[in-house]
């Protein structure tokens, strides 16, 4: 899971209000609407939740209808002003929009009484957990809470509907471990009535010169614990991520700094790091401590297998007590909110469950095991040569040493960390814990002919059980349509609506004809170039090639250039010449500067207008008036399938997403890759798409 700017973001929102003219004037029923739903700071993602509230209303809902249709008179009235641009992730910096959303657009089959009670109960009780866990709590444990009061809310919802005969018996629920861990997660969190979050916030803008309020924030935490409490002693260091704030600190939806090469290359593993173990002093290190501690011999074995550090096996043993499943917390993947925050590895937690000391904080658990293991591994340096043989040195070393320098998602899943180096191919790429534990049981097979006949209890306490629960891992935006389907009724309604068109000439008919070119070039684009949507940082320029320019990621800059398939370039030129006919027949000028822009077309009190550069939004509108059904409620589907497809062809992938590292951009004149050989593989990617989804170039005129 990312980092939450929980807090920030909130400001961020009053700051984007504030800018756009309506916070001063509308404070009351905006603060209602910010701590209730916490929406970004997007007018049509506020307009459309808002919509949403509406549709699906309850009466025990805190908002009221009058409340919901006031906030969207001040929205649809507000005029378009540039604001101060930011990056945030709607999934961890607003948690509780985006689990409106998410539960609408993914449980939408079980009705419209279970969403109206859902939301109604979810809003509700986020405010009553706010209202309670203490401002000095970090954003992480805060949108962990949130995460939790969403699932349990969802779990009670079903569950009291199963009951009362208005769901099937069927209907899947959260699993009772996961339960266990969400009321954990808030449990976990520190309490407090007088210095509660929503009793602490202060409703001011985030400024852009990265100015908080964090002095009015203490004051008030310190009125609030009573004024005859006296600080005689200097005060100490927080490590709270708001009070340890200074004066210039701007956080991370406002600027990040782009990871670089000297970030990457402490995460690749090399045959020539002179501190790398050999495969016989580990093995050998294995059997020692069998020998002289059996007790800790699994933690190690596992960790071999998995490349765990000592603390994250420790943390995965602690939260896995009442599950069948070793569930690792998996750190350092990007900010994007359908992902999962952990990895539930089927192994058994049973024979490690002895080595946590509840009465220990974590930290100091590892800090006593890491103890013992410095004692093991002097006492085996006494009579064996090499290099020291550090606990968390010998998990780092695992992937060398016992599957061949592996460099899929996979080496990372089991790790528990997600590196510099795939941390976007992380988000594209979907798979399963099984699958996952694939990669885990080649390396155990190999470890276990190894150690021969030594270790054998162990390895059998730790072997993978693929009959335990299937978790799905990674992207969850993978078209739910055939996409096959998706482009033959695309063309399948262009042929028909061209039938009606050659008999009546009618100019609504020539309208939807030019308008099922557009979304059918449109959609092309993304499959083929795996395009965002257009947005307003997207700059595309057509020539021999693609060149790209798309807003940059957390960690990436985005830029490409890309070789463009015949069947675009034609398709292309029948969809200008159609538009150049439907701007002559209708006595419009019609410019060479939209041709690289998706357009759409509109007949309005009996008069042509046209739509430049439109929106994803408007795309789906259009295609939903023609009956046809989308791909996927994620707007970057297809660029998710390209993703998915290339995840063993990184090179190709990262050229083609445009995701491009500090030091690897394939195309740079330092890089060592070669331009021509990456885009004859694009291009050969291309071209096997066109054949499977069997791509077509739609030629008719309006003649």
């Amino acid at each position: 899971m990312s980092s939450s700017n929980f807090t920030q973001a909130l400001k961020l929102t009053i700051n984007y209000w504030d800018e756009i003219g309506i916070w001063s004037k509308n404070k009351p029923i905006l603060k209602k609407f910010l701590t209730f739903c916490s929406p970004p700071p997007c007018i049509f993602m506020q307009k459309g939740l808002i919509n949403k509230l509406i549709k699906f209303h309850h009466t025990n809902l805190i908002l009221s209808l009058d409340d919901l249709n006031h906030l969207l008179s001040i929205i649809e009235n507000t005029s378009y002003v540039k604001t101060t641009t930011v990056d945030y992730d709607e999934g961890v910096d607003y948690p509780i929009s985006f689990g409106i959303s998410k539960i609408i657009n993914t449980k939408r089959h079980l009705g419209h009484e279970f969403l109206t009670r859902f939301i109604s109960r979810f809003i509700e009780n986020t405010y009553l957990i706010l209202k309670q866990i203490s401002y000095e709590e970090s954003d992480r444990k805060i949108y962990n809470a949130i995460l939790a009061t969403r699932e349990l809310a969802f779990t009670n919802i079903v569950n009291a509907m199963k009951s009362e005969n208005k769901l099937p018996d069927n209907t899947k629920t959260t699993f009772l471990k996961d339960i266990q861990r969400y009321r954990e997660y808030i449990d976990n969190t520190s309490h407090s009535i007088e210095a509660s979050f929503w009793r602490v916030f202060d409703y001011l803008p985030a400024k852009e010169n990265g100015s908080t309020p964090q002095k009015n924030n203490e004051e008030k935490i310190k009125k609030n614990k009573g004024d005859n409490e006296k600080n005689t002693s200097s005060p100490k260091k927080k490590r709270n991520k708001k009070i340890s704030l200074s004066e210039n600190y701007v956080p991370r939806v406002i600027t990040t700094k782009k990871k670089s090469w000297n970030t990457a290359k402490k995460e690749i593993e090399s045959h020539f790091d002179y501190s790398s173990l050999s495969l016989q002093s580990v093995l050998s290190f294995i059997i020692f401590v069998d020998q002289k501690k059996p007790e800790l011999s699994n933690l190690l074995i596992l960790c071999f297998l998995t490349g765990l550090t000592l603390k994250k096996a420790i943390s995965a043993i602690r939260t896995s007590t009442h599950t069948e499943t070793l569930n690792v917390f998996i750190s350092n993947t990007p900010t994007d909110s359908d992902l999962c925050s952990e990895i539930e590895l089927k192994i058994s937690p049973q024979s490690l469950l002895h080595l946590d000391e509840k009465q220990l904080t974590i930290d100091k658990l590892v800090d006593k095991i890491a103890d013992k293991f410095a004692y093991l591994t002097r006492q085996f340096s006494e009579f064996n040569g090499g290099n020291t043989l550090h606990f968390d040195r010998i998990a780092s070393n695992s992937n060398r040493l016992l599957t061949s320098n592996n460099d899929d998602i996979r080496v990372h899943y089991l790790r528990g960390k997600i590196g510099f180096s795939m941390s976007a191919p992380f988000s594209y790429i979907s798979m399963t814990n099984e699958e996952v534990g694939t990669l885990y049981k080649e390396r155990f097979d190999h470890l276990s002919k190894l150690l021969e006949d030594t270790c054998q209890k162990s390895l059998k306490e730790l072997k993978w059980d693929s009959t335990l629960n299937l978790q799905s891992l990674g992207s969850q935006r993978l078209p739910t349509a055939p996409v096959a389907n998706f482009f033959k009724s695309i063309r399948n309604k262009c042929y028909m609506t061209h039938e009606k068109f050659v008999l009546l000439k009618n100019d609504q008919l020539r309208i939807d004809l030019i308008n099922l070119q557009e979304i059918y070039v449109y959609f092309l684009e993304q499959i083929l170039f795996s395009n965002r949507p257009d947005g307003e940082k997207s700059i595309s320029i057509l020539s021999d090639v693609l060149i790209r320019k798309d807003k940059n990621s957390i960690n990436y800059v985005e830029y490409k250039t890309l070789p463009i398939p015949e069947l675009y370039v034609k398709q292309k030129q029948v969809l200008n010449q159609s538009r150049i006919a439907l701007h002559s027949h209708f006595d419009c000028q019609y410019g060479s500067n939209e041709a690289t822009s998706c357009m759409l077309h509109f007949l309005k009190n009996g008069g042509y207008h046209p739509i430049y550069s439109v929106l994803n939004r408007q795309i789906l509108e259009v295609l939903n008036s023609f009956d046809i059904e989308v791909l996927s409620s994620s707007k970057n589907t297809l660029r998710h399938l390209s993703g998915n497809t290339l995840k063993h062809d990184p090179i190709t992938s990262r050229a083609l997403l445009g995701h491009n590292e500090d030091g690897f951009y394939y195309s740079s004149p330092a890089s060592s890759s070669n331009i021509a050989s990456n885009h004859q593989d694009i291009l050969e990617y291309q071209n096997s798409l066109i054949k499977e989804f069997d791509l077509k170039v739609l030629h008719y005129d309006f003649n």
